[in-house]
């Protein structure tokens, strides 16, 4: 069933987007500017089974959100998704950075989280090279 749903809903908005204006073709796909060659390329994907993988979270919404903020230092996030975020705090109880009193927030964010429960890792100890390996080592004559 969630197949199903998925690919209507993905289909009927990837028609809006090309209805709209949103999507530009290019060199072998050109051709798909044509609305008529945009319906003959998209009619087979709907009759298709599509398969949808999904399960809950382990730990819950906020190791969820977690994980996904991971991934936002590396793409520019739209003004449209930042408008949300109020939301997302209220649902998952988390002040904002804005309205939090500095003195209770929490000062130390963890670097390395469990990816299996969302929790976070403490460094226990680090080990650091005593010296720089420059070359492989060499056979001293010992067996």
């Amino acid at each position: 069933m969630l197949s199903r749903l998925f690919r209507r809903r993905f289909l009927e908005e990837l028609r809006a987007a090309y209805r709209g204006g949103a999507l530009q073709f290019f060199g072998e796909y050109a051709e798909l500017a044509d609305a008529a060659a945009f319906a003959k390329w998209l009619a087979p994907l709907g009759s298709s089974e599509w398969v949808v993988y999904a399960k809950r979270p382990f730990a819950g919404p906020a190791a969820v959100l977690a994980y996904l903020s991971r991934y936002t230092h590396r793409v520019a996030i739209s003004n449209s998704r930042k408008e949300h975020l109020a939301l997302a705090r209220e649902l998952l109880h988390v002040a904002s950075a804005a309205t939090s009193d500095p003195a209770l927030a929490d000062p130390v964010r963890p670097t390395f989280v469990c990816a299996h429960c969302g929790a976070p890792m403490v460094i226990v100890q680090t080990l650091v090279r005593e010296r720089a390996i420059r070359a492989p080592p060499q056979d001293r004559g010992v067996p």
